[in-house]
């Protein structure tokens, strides 16, 4: 077999020119998608409540209102419990005041102890009405200013970050050992012995081939490979593996990886 038989790319001299096939800067362009829409997302509910507290507390001004409502809304996350209050407030138009209804997310504790019509304790923003607590306590009491900006960077952190560590050490660990043998290695033609397909998700039908080779000291070397669209049996492909350890090897192309051909000058 001549070496004219391989992919161009494969035949230029070593070590070759290798980088991430689309597949893979696809799963790349995806992961950090969703890693970067989480984070941002949690950080933006996170810093946007310890805002609210932080401009309560500073400009706040505390003021009775009255209960108007109080319902139960269910999430995934179990129920909800969100109450209806108002409030009387100056407009800063000589002396004329003026109600503003308000409504805000709260634990079951606090709603056991709130009935429609009572009175209850309010903080609200001297310069802006529309930001109000029934938190008093809460804001009065608060020593941190980015405390839940901390606790959602925790969770961050938590999911997806250690998870997202993990399968992105996995994904290029696999893609860093196709590289290493693709730059370096040698090619030789290999034989498909067997094919099969089987099922990944219903009627979706995935390829599995087994194949032989032998390397260039004359040893005979078996391998199999998932997800592989165009191999039948009898046909040949191009294998490339380690010169020290031939049972490192990659039926090319490889699920990340692809060696580009350089340009001749």
């Amino acid at each position: 077999m001549t070496s004219d038989l391989f992919p161009e790319a494969l035949r230029q001299n070593t070590p070759r020119r290798v980088v991430m096939n689309f597949y893979c800067r696809g799963l790349v362009f995806l992961f950090l998608l969703f890693f970067c829409t989480v984070s941002g997302l949690a950080l933006y509910v996170g810093g946007k409540k310890d805002y609210k507290n932080y401009v309560l507390k500073k400009y706040g001004v505390d003021v009775v209102g009255i209960v108007a409502g109080f319902r139960v809304e269910s999430s995934k996350n179990g129920p909800r419990y969100f109450i209806d209050y108002s409030f009387i407030y100056p407009t800063g138009l000589g002396k004329s005041v003026a109600e503003k209804m308000a409504t805000e997310q709260i634990d079951l504790i606090k709603s056991d102890q709130l009935v429609v019509g009572t009175k209850i304790d309010i903080v609200y923003d001297s310069k802006d009405a529309d930001i109000s607590s029934v938190d008093v306590s809460g804001v009065r009491g608060s020593t941190d200013n980015f405390r839940y900006f901390k606790e959602m960077l925790l969770l961050v952190v938590i999911f997806p970050g250690i998870p997202g560590l993990v399968v992105a050490g996995w994904f290029f660990r696999r893609f860093w050992d196709e590289k290493r043998i693709l730059k370096y290695g040698d090619c030789a033609v290999a034989s498909i012995v067997n094919q099969r397909q089987y099922y990944i998700k219903g009627d979706v039908k995935g390829n599995e081939v087994a194949y032989e080779f032998v390397d260039a000291a004359g040893r005979r070397v078996s391998g199999s490979r998932k997800a592989f669209g165009s191999g039948k049996v009898g046909q040949v492909q191009t294998v490339v593996y380690d010169p020290a350890d031939s049972n490192r090897h990659v039926l090319y192309p490889p699920d990340y990886a692809v060696c580009v051909a350089e340009a001749r000058v």
